[in-house]
């Protein structure tokens, strides 16, 4: 798929120039012939212009998608053609996003698109949707794998909300917790410090730490307040460098508490995406492949990577897993029970639900975990300053009542 930038003449004789996402300029022909518009001249975007383009398209939320899909299935088993189906769904439709991308959708159709060309042509189309309407319109099965491809995206999207969930309360407790924290150095604590100098009184040596670290503050703010672009600016350079990638993924994946989100929640899109494509009659190695592409995780998908040249070498798929040393036993053992019974694709997805259980179960612990611990650390923070800022204070004042 690339993006063209062309004019056309319009059915009123007027020039138009306009910017579109088409698999060849043939498609971009057939389209304005069906609207009964000239094409003047096009020009196509330069390829590594795409991810630009693509990130600053509003793109359809998932929820969104899963409900195209609910509705296409439904329509589908009962014989409805699918553009009556996004008709339909479009007069239903208040999400302005939402109708704008069925509008597109709607319009690649009339034009002679397959279901999984009009998919792919639109930016934020997830690939699992592309991959299994692709399937069912070879296999003729486009009702079952777009069920299944609903089914699929409100797993991933539990397993995310899940992660979010977990998150979201200690990064917002550091993020004002910090906030507080310089606050106090950089505004409080020189007042304090210059009262304590006024009066010509020995600085306690708890203060003087703190004073210490006010000063270093003082220096170094606009180091503190550029740290979130320098870590946007290592993460776009993390994404670029493969290398790299893989070293810093490595690491994630074996850190202790982050490997008990990523691993799980890596392995249950895996087997999950896996057991998707297999039971729709996809081969391991391809089936593979496609779960390798998609993988956020570049460790993860260089162990997919591997499993699937060692499964091309004859060996069995239970071997390949057990060769790359990246899951547990039981896993092992149940894909070799698959295998050998000729039910590996009930296992796959039973595989891909204990490492979703096991990933909800490890969040709602340490939700309820989280939470006294960082109770702990904002009490121990509050004592310290109490120790070396107000009780030195409360001396001074005490000390001049005195007098």
């Amino acid at each position: 798929m690339s993006y063209y930038f062309y004019r056309y003449i319009d059915t009123h004789g007027k020039t138009e120039s306009k910017l579109g996402h088409f698999q060849s300029i043939e498609f971009l022909f057939s389209e304005l012939e069906k609207s009964k518009e000239i094409l003047v001249n096009y020009y196509k975007i330069p390829n590594f212009l795409n991810s630009i383009i693509n990130s600053s398209a509003k793109k359809p939320r998932i929820t969104d998608q899963i409900e195209l899909c609910d509705h296409l299935s439904t329509y589908l088993s009962s014989g409805i053609d699918i553009q009556s189906s996004i008709a339909d769904l479009k007069k239903s439709v208040s999400n302005p996003t939402f109708s704008a991308y069925l509008t597109v959708l709607m319009k690649h159709l009339n034009s002679g698109y397959l279901l999984s060309q009009a998919l792919e042509a639109i930016p934020g189309t997830d690939d699992v949707l592309v991959n299994m309407a692709k399937i069912g319109e070879e296999s003729g099965t486009l009702e079952k794998t777009i069920k299944d491809a609903a089914g699929y995206l409100r797993f991933n999207l539990e397993i995310k909300k899940n992660i979010k969930r977990a998150l979201i309360y200690p990064s917002f407790i550091v993020s004002i917790l910090g906030s507080g924290i310089l606050f106090w150095l950089i505004y409080v604590v020189p007042q304090i410090v210059d009262l304590f100098h006024s009066l010509n009184v020995d600085i306690p040596l708890g203060l003087k730490i703190v004073i210490f670290l006010s000063e270093f503050s003082s220096k170094y703010i606009l180091w503190f307040l550029l740290f979130p672009v320098l870590i946007l600016f290592v993460i776009l350079l993390y994404k670029k460098n493969s290398s790299t990638k893989s070293k810093i993924d490595k690491w994630l994946w074996n850190t202790p508490v982050v490997k008990l989100i990523l691993q799980p929640s890596q392995k249950a899109f895996c087997f999950q995406y896996i057991g998707l494509l297999y039971n729709s009659g996809i081969t391991i190695t391809n089936a593979l492949k496609k779960v390798s592409e998609t993988s956020t995780s570049y460790f993860f998908k260089e162990k997919l990577e591997e499993i699937g040249r060692t499964i091309y070498q004859g060996q069995s798929l239970a071997y390949s897993m057990t060769h790359a040393g990246i899951f547990e036993p039981i896993v092992e053992r149940m894909i070799h029970i698959g295998e050998q019974t000729g039910s590996l694709g009930n296992y796959l997805p039973k595989i891909a639900l204990i490492y979703q259980d096991n990933l909800s179960e490890f969040i709602s612990n340490i939700s309820k975990t989280i939470e006294p611990v960082l109770m702990m650390i904002v009490a121990v923070i509050f004592a310290f300053f109490a120790v070396t800022l107000i009780a030195p204070l409360y001396d001074l004042l005490s000390s001049i009542g005195a007098v």
